[in-house]
Order: structure tokens, then C-alpha cells, then sequence
């Protein structure tokens, strides 16, 4: 199942996508070849708007305008501001690749103490990383009530 596709059949509206310019963190030759490899990093943040908690999700790539390379998995990095909400964990996480193209989602819970009892909030990211160092950024939340 496609990554996009598995937002639709978990229930997630897939917000509008910002494309945004990659910051360098390295770069190399490519062995054996004419044309310089670049590598790129960029985190997504989902969070909350009272600033309760945030959900990085950080991707790293090389490319070399022609094809794409992922470094590692993307990391997963949550924060809680106070006890009012308890990380529970990421919900899943998945890549698609191809020489051309990186398509990284990943999905968290928190359960955050609300006036209507405790809340479970699923934050989502999606980035979609290209050889040239460009990369568009996708994020979300869902809020399930468990009163």
C-alpha cells in the first residue's frame, strides 16, 4: 500500500504541502563519476497549539540531481512540555523509495489530560525528499476524545 494511500484508509486528511529548500549538511564526490553527490537534512515538525508537545521527524539524503540515496532511517524525536501529556510511541512508520524519488510517513501517539478527559493525539508527518536537494513536507494531527 502507497503511503499517501494508507493515510486514506487510517481516516487522515492529508493537509496542503509547502515545498521547502533542503539545508546541506555534507558533501562528496561520487566515486567514479564526474558529477558532485550533495546531501541534504530536513526535519518536520507536527505540534500542538498550546505548545504541549512536538514531533520532529528528521530525514537525511544524498543526491546527485539524477538519483537519491536515504541516510539511515528517518529519526523520530517527540517532546512533552510538562506532564500533561505522556508519549506513547510511534504508531508507524514507512519509506518509499526509487533512483528518483523518497517518500518518508511516520505517525506518533500522545495522550494529553483535556477538559473532556484524556485525548489521544496522533501526529503524522510526510516528506517527500528529490535528488536535487529540494523536498515537500506534509503535516497533521488527529485528536481521538476516549471519555
Amino acid at each position: 500500500m502507497g503511503i499517501k494511500r494508507l493515510l486514506v484508509a487510517v481516516g487522515v486528511a492529508v493537509a496542503g504541502a509547502a515545498v521547502l529548500g533542503a539545508t546541506p549538511t555534507a558533501s562528496a564526490d561520487v566515486s567514479g563519476g564526474t558529477a558532485a553527490q550533495h546531501c541534504w537534512s530536513v526535519p518536520a515538525v507536527a505540534y500542538d497549539s498550546m505548545q504541549l508537545w512536538s514531533y520532529t521527524h528528521t530525514v537525511s539524503w544524498c543526491g546527485d540531481k539524477a538519483s537519491i540515496t536515504l541516510i539511515g532511517s528517518p529519526q523520530i524525536v517527540p517532546s512533552t512540555r510538562d506532564a500533561t501529556c505522556a508519549w506513547l510511541g510511534v504508531k508507524d512508520q514507512r519509506t518509499e523509495s526509487s533512483p528518483t524519488l523518497l517518500t518518508t510517513f511516520s505517525m506518533g501517539e500522545f495522550a494529553c489530560a483535556g477538559r473532556n478527559g484524556v485525548e489521544h493525539v496522533t501526529p503524522w508527518v510526510f516528506v517527500t525528499a528529490y535528488p536535487n536537494g529540494s523536498s515537500q513536507v506534509e503535516t497533521g494531527v488527529t485528536t481521538v476524545p476516549l471519555s
